[in-house]
């Protein structure tokens, strides 16, 4: 099997399509991952969601695969950054798809493909926010239009949860210190800017650097800091290759191939251990500015019981057919997958609250109306 990875996406779809068909020769690829940035902008309406200066938003590439002109060439798997249409990405938290080939694998997710067992998480690390519920509501103010991408407490611990191989992963940021495992004068050769920050505080965030000790991944791939670097992560039986990736630019290095022994059909599935772990840890998922503390230990025994039973009852293969546009803009059509998943793993749909319902001071108004969901 043949996968191609792409740092950040910046909206760029049809410039990484045609690199990707360069680059492949006339061995077709099966796969592409997309580390995050990837701006799934539907309309004018999405661009208010996308954290950066007016000047530099733009629609870009995507409402033409969005509406059916273009079709993704390749399955096209993604995660988020910190330049995203939120109120779109957020529609999908659990993941589904975007457009016809196009998947997005939520604020954090587990998925397989040939056999391949790929997970990963959105956002980016901010130590403000990590403790917090998703409080944000639209319109965004303030500074919900970044506090919306950075990555809570939650999303780490599903994943640190996964057991098991797992052999791809992916991340926007860098985990925290990786440059100690690679050339760093290369590093600072190209990114000579990243001096102070490497001598006062470290880049990279702190939860990847544990979640790459606790899954210790075959191969980690990154964007985020637009410029390729290599390491070799040596766990105390395992090793980790990581590879981050630049933007999609001309001359710039932002996409690779890698070769990959397929192990199942060539279909996007979900894993099975992982919708255990969704179901175990939803009552953790808060929608207000405190959260939930989570335990140190979180018993999986009746949610794996609940999948195996469920995967006896219907096919875990992920549909594509709730990936239908809206010809309206600001209808959420995306919510029906999210629905729909919800109702699969017989947890809390909180997507079905209304969408520009307003914080209040007081966070139990919030639960007591989720409750009457």
């Amino acid at each position: 099997m043949r996968v191609a990875i792409q740092g950040c996406g910046h909206g760029n779809l049809n410039s990484i399509y045609a690199a990707l068909a360069k680059l492949q020769n006339d061995r077709p690829v099966d796969l592409l991952l997309i580390c995050g940035d990837f701006q799934a902008v539907r309309h004018e309406a999405d661009l208010e969601t996308l954290a950066c200066p007016p000047k530099y938003r733009h629609l870009g590439d995507f409402p033409e695969y969005y509406s059916g002109r273009r079709k993704a060439p390749v399955l096209t798997l993604f995660i988020g950054g910190n330049h995203e249409a939120s109120s779109h990405l957020w529609d999908l938290y659990h993941g589904g798809w975007v457009a016809p080939n196009m998947y997005f694998l939520g604020f954090s997710g587990c998925v397989r493909f040939g056999g391949l067992r790929i997970s990963g998480i959105s956002g980016l690390y901010d130590p403000r926010h990590i403790k917090m519920g998703y409080y944000e509501r639209m319109p965004y103010t303030g500074d919900m239009i970044r506090s919306i991408y950075h990555t809570r407490e939650v999303e780490y611990r599903k994943l640190e949860l996964l057991q098991g191989k797992t052999d791809v992963f992916m991340s926007h940021e860098w985990p925290h210190k990786i440059y100690e495992h690679g050339n760093l004068n290369e590093l600072l050769r190209c990114k000579p800017h990243f001096r102070n920050d490497i001598q006062s505080r470290g880049i990279g965030a702190p939860p990847l650097a544990k979640l790459l000790k606790v899954l210790q991944p075959i191969r980690w791939y990154a964007a985020h800091m637009h410029v390729e670097f290599k390491a070799t992560v040596q766990h105390d039986q395992n090793v980790t290759e990581f590879l981050a990736l630049d933007k999609c630019l001309p001359g710039r290095r932002h996409m690779q191939i890698v070769d990959i022994p397929a192990a199942g059909p060539m279909q996007l599935e979900y894993d099975e251990e992982w919708l255990s772990i969704v179901r175990a840890m939803d009552p953790f998922l808060s929608l207000n500015r405190t959260a939930p503390a989570i335990p140190d230990k979180v018993d999986l025994t009746d949610h794996v019981d609940f999948v195996r039973r469920l995967k006896e009852s219907r096919s875990l293969k992920i549909s594509e057919r709730n990936s239908k546009p809206s010809d309206t803009p600001g209808k959420r059509t995306t919510l029906l997958q999210t629905s729909e998943f919800c109702r699969m793993l017989q947890i809390q749909d909180r997507w079905g609250l209304p969408f520009n319902l307003k914080l209040t001071n007081n966070p139990d108004e919030i639960c007591s109306h989720e409750n009457n969901q």
